[in-house]
């Protein structure tokens, strides 16, 4: 029934969580204990479908180890007394772009798009009730209550990246109430279920589904459904709004939360008529990505302290988040990086001529540059440039980086000084501004200099271009012990050549017991409808 749906598994894997208690008391076994051992596995991808697999040896994971922390006296947040995972690499070290490079493993949160989403979730037959609660235990499951990161008003319309379902999921694993109800609806409707979102003033975003010839609320962000008088049916707005006890008897923040009646009293207390606050429901963004020769992707699990809150503009992190990186840093003795740049103007390349500096202007007394786009499926959240000017005694001057938010309006970051050589290593997280601005997929980079008689006077010898990225740490591609298989896709027409680096540690602390397989109802338990 929905009561053992709602209870009885996350019971048993509360109880599960327990036996494994000695471990997560106290800190996660480090890098450098002799009980944790770190290893890595490079692989070769030169097709657009590969499948392989990877052994994680010892005991211990984040699944078999997890642990529930009470953030403010009732939100509950999931952490892993012991992850295994430290980082996944994809690094394109061909001559062509890849396309849409993804990583998928032990077919879990393949969260690309909408699309990929819902072939996951929906299975062929599934009803309209066991639709919606597939969506609503992909929100209930993989987000903690802590603090939108990412909303704003204009003109009067409430919009932000976390109104689109798989920014959200991939980007950020803290929320509130609101997104949750709007993601859940727009995921609804794009699988054929009517669905509306409800929100009580400031107090309470809410969404419901339509099956079965009725309305039914399912809160994601408070864990928690109501059931009629008879316990069974799964109730809408307008029966929880008319007897609000239906509300305060239901344990609200899942199986691991507290007993708390005041706190289960209160959230009916919120409950009235819609307010209707407009707002914009986003949608259609992918975690396409293309990998230009030289580039790459890092996911990593733990992070470096770079978050977004323009909401808020909290100074303080939330509780739990992980950052990644995008690295490009180009074979500059080839011809590639012409091609990757979004527009260049008197340059040559090492390739062409066979003359250093590796880019060097094509005449002399005349302004040269690059101008590089920089494109992420996940959050900006900071990064740096780094340049290596070269230039002959009275070869030129003026070597400079600019960044922009559109490629038209430019800020000047660094210049370079008198010199021989010229070394550019500039941050761009005031730039990126991610306590003060709408979250950033793109910018661009823009790196110039004025060589005076000699075109090789002055030129570039190194360019790397770092952006530092906001992850969930759910949306991750994680290993777990024993076999785990990977499926690695893209979408590249030709050739491709992907070096996939896979670093992970691996722990025998103590060996939990094993999972429990399924929950049992009492024979006389029929399904809420």
């Amino acid at each position: 029934s929905d009561i053992v749906r709602q209870w009885m598994i996350p019971g048993l894997c509360a109880v599960h969580a327990i036996l494994c208690l000695e471990l997560v008391r106290g800190e996660q076994p480090k890098e450098s204990s002799p009980d944790v051992t770190t290893k890595d596995l490079t692989r070769l991808i030169e097709t657009g479908h590969d499948e392989y697999q990877v052994h994680v040896g010892g005991t211990l994971d984040g699944f078999n180890t997890a642990r529930y922390v009470n953030i403010d006296g009732h939100h509950m947040m999931e952490l892993a007394g012991f992850e295994p995972n430290i980082e996944l690499t994809i690094e394109n070290v061909g001559r062509q772009d890849v396309v849409n490079s993804r990583v998928v493993i032990n077919d879990r949160h393949d969260w690309f798009s909408i699309e990929t989403l819902v072939n996951e979730i929906i299975k062929p037959g599934m009803t309209d009730r066991e639709k919606a609660f597939a969506v609503y235990e992909v929100f209930r499951d993989n987000f903690y209550h802590y603090n939108a990161p990412e909303l704003y008003y204009e003109h009067g319309v409430k919009k932000g990246d976390v109104y689109d379902p798989i920014k959200h999921l991939n980007c950020y694993e803290n929320t509130g109430c609101g997104p949750m109800a709007i993601g859940m609806a727009t995921i609804w409707s794009h699988i054929g279920l009517k669905s509306r979102v409800i929100n009580f003033a400031s107090a309470h975003w809410v969404s419901e589904v339509f099956y079965n010839e009725a309305w039914h609320l399912l809160d994601a962000d408070r864990k928690a459904f109501y059931l009629s008088r008879d316990n069974r049916r799964v109730i809408g707005v307008a029966e929880a709004t008319a007897d609000k006890t239906l509300i305060t008897r239901t344990h609200h923040q899942g199986f691991a939360a507290p007993n708390h009646p005041k706190y289960d009293t209160s959230r009916a207390q919120c409950y009235g008529s819609n307010t209707g606050t407009p707002y914009e429901a986003a949608q259609g963004h992918t975690m396409g990505l293309t990998l230009r020769p030289g580039e790459s992707i890092i996911r990593r699990w733990d992070n470096i302290g770079k978050y977004h809150d323009n909401w808020r503009q909290k100074e303080t992190p939330p509780p739990k988040f992980a950052n990644g990186k995008m690295v490009y840093q180009p074979d500059l003795t080839g011809p590639d990086v012409l091609q990757a740049a979004e527009e260049h103007y008197n340059v040559v390349l090492y390739s062409a001529d066979k003359k250093r500096p590796y880019i060097h202007a094509a005449e002399g007394h005349c302004g040269s540059g690059l101008i590089f786009r920089i494109r992420s499926p996940y959050c900006i959240v900071g990064g740096r440039v780094q340049v290596r000017f070269v230039c002959k005694p009275k070869g030129g001057r003026l070597p400079k980086v600019h960044l922009s938010y559109d490629g038209r309006n430019w800020r000047n970051v660094w210049h370079g000084r008198s010199g021989a050589l010229r070394e550019c290593d500039v941050s761009i997280d005031d730039f990126i501004g991610t306590r003060q601005m709408n979250a950033r997929y793109e910018y661009f980079v823009k790196v110039d200099f004025l060589t005076f008689g000699d075109p090789t006077g002055m030129g570039i010898d190194s360019l790397r271009i770092e952006t530092d990225v906001e992850t969930s740490l759910p949306s991750l591609p994680s290993l777990r012990v024993g076999p785990n298989r990977v499926v690695y896709r893209d979408d590249t027409d030709g050739v491709r050549r992907i070096k996939l680096t896979h670093r992970w540690q691996e722990c025998s602390a103590n060996t939990p017991p094993q999972a429990p397989t399924e929950g049992r109802a009492s024979d006389d338990a029929a399904p809420a409808t």
